[in-house]
C-alpha cells in the first residue's frame, strides 16, 4: 500500500498524472474598454468592477484599448482566446459598426453574456445658442444650412444620432458635421464656442447643464429620464427617433457555457447591490441586467434598427 502511494505521489510530482483543473477564475480578469477613461463605458464597468471584488474569487481589471470608434478594444477580444479571461463591456457603437459594414464582424461574433445597464443619450447646445426649444432648434438648422456647427465621431453613435434626427424630419437638416471623438471633447468644444450643439451621453452632459453653461433641449430615449424629467424626448416632441447607451457583456466566439453562466450570475449579483445601483443612478444610468434569449431579443432588435438607418441614410459601405 505504501508502494503504491510512493508511485502515486512520484508520478504527481513528475507529471504523469494529471491535476484537477482550477476552478474558474482562477486569475485576474481582462474587462476590455475600447474607449478612454472617463466616458460612460468606463465609469460604469469600474463601478461594477469594484462591486465584483467580493462576489469573484480574483478580480476584474480595467483595460482601456482606445482607437479606431471602438475596433481596436472589439478586435483584441474577437481574437482573444476563449477562456472567460479577456471580455469586453461595449454598446451598440459595436452594432452601429456592422451595420455599416465598416467591420465584418457583428455582435453575433461574440459571445452575449448580458445586456447590463442603459443610459441616455441627450441633445444639448451652448448656453449663448439662440434657441430655447428642439423645435426652435431644427428650424434654426433648415434655416442656416451648413453654419450650425454638429461635433460628431463619424460613422459612430454620436453621428447615428444626428442621422436619426435628421431621417424624422424628411432628412431637411443640413448641420456642419465636425469630428470629435468622445463625449467629453464635445463638452469642451461647446463650451469654448467652436461648435453649438451635440448629442451625446447624459451623463456627461447633465453636470454642464446643471452649472448652466449647457442647455439641454431633449432626450432620444424611448422615455423620460428619471434623472431629468422635465426635459422631454424626440418622440413626445413628433420626431420618430430614439437612441439610448447599453453597456453589455461580452466574450470571445467560444467561450464555455458554464464560464458565460459563472459571469452572468456575478454581473447581476453586482448590479443588485444597492450600493451600485445608487452610483450608476448617480451617473444616469438605469439597469437591465437581462441576460440569455432576453438579452439575445434587445440586441438583435436594436441592430435591426441601426442597420435599416445605416440604409435610410446612404451609410451601408460596399463591399469590393
Amino acid at each position: 500500500m505504501k508502494k503504491l502511494l510512493l508511485c502515486l505521489l512520484a508520478a504527481a510530482l513528475f507529471g504523469l498524472v494529471p491535476c484537477a483543473e482550477a476552478a474558474y477564475p482562477d486569475r485576474p480578469i481582462q474587462l476590455v474598454i475600447p474607449y478612454k477613461p472617463g466616458g460612460g463605458n468606463d465609469i460604469t464597468a469600474r463601478i461594477i468592477a469594484d462591486a465584483l471584488s467580493d462576489i469573484l474569487p480574483q478580480p476584474v481589471v480595467i483595460n482601456n484599448l482606445d482607437g479606431g470608434g471602438g475596433r481596436i478594444g472589439q478586435s483584441h477580444v474577437l481574437k482573444a482566446k476563449p477562456d472567460g479571461y479577456t471580455l469586453l463591456w461595449e454598446h451598440h457603437n459595436m452594432s452601429i459598426h456592422g451595420a455599416t459594414g465598416s467591420v465584418d464582424y457583428t455582435y453575433k461574433d461574440f459571445e452575449l453574456i448580458m445586456a447590463g445597464v442603459v443610459s441616455p443619450v441627450a441633445i444639448v447646445v451652448r448656453k449663448d445658442f439662440p434657441v430655447k426649444t428642439m423645435d426652435e432648434a431644427v428650424e434654426y438648422i433648415k434655416q442656416n444650412p451648413k453654419k450650425v456647427r454638429w461635433p460628431v465621431s463619424f460613422s459612430g453613435f454620436t453621428h447615428f444620432g444626428y442621422l436619426a434626427l435628421n431621417n424624422a424630419t424628411g432628412n431637411k437638416l443640413d448641420a456642419k458635421l465636425m469630428l470629435s471623438p468622445g463625449d467629453k471633447d464635445r463638452v469642451v468644444s461647446l463650451m469654448g464656442g467652436n461648435s453649438d450643439i451635440a448629442c451625446g451621453g447624459l451623463s456627461a452632459f447633465a453636470p454642464y447643464v446643471k452649472s448652466g453653461d449647457l442647455r439641454m433641449l431633449a432626450i432620444m430615449s424611448e422615455k423620460r429620464s428619471s434623472r431629468a424629467p422635465e426635459t422631454p424626448t424626440l418622440k413626445e416632441l413628433g420626431y420618430n427617433a430614439s437612441l439610448e447607451y447599453m453597456y453589455s457583456l461580452f466574450a470571445p466566439k467560444g467561450t464555455p457555457k458554464e464560464i458565460c453562466d459563472t459571469l452572468a450570475d456575478a454581473f447581476t449579483k453586482a448590479l443588485a447591490k444597492p450600493s451600485v445601483q445608487e452610483l450608476l443612478s448617480n451617473n444616469y444610468c438605469d439597469i437591465l441586467a437581462k441576460t440569455g434569449a432576453d438579452a439575445q431579443k434587445i440586441w438583435s432588435d436594436y441592430f435591426e434598427h441601426l442597420k435599416k438607418m445605416a440604409q435610410d441614410s446612404n451609410m451601408v459601405k460596399k463591399k469590393k
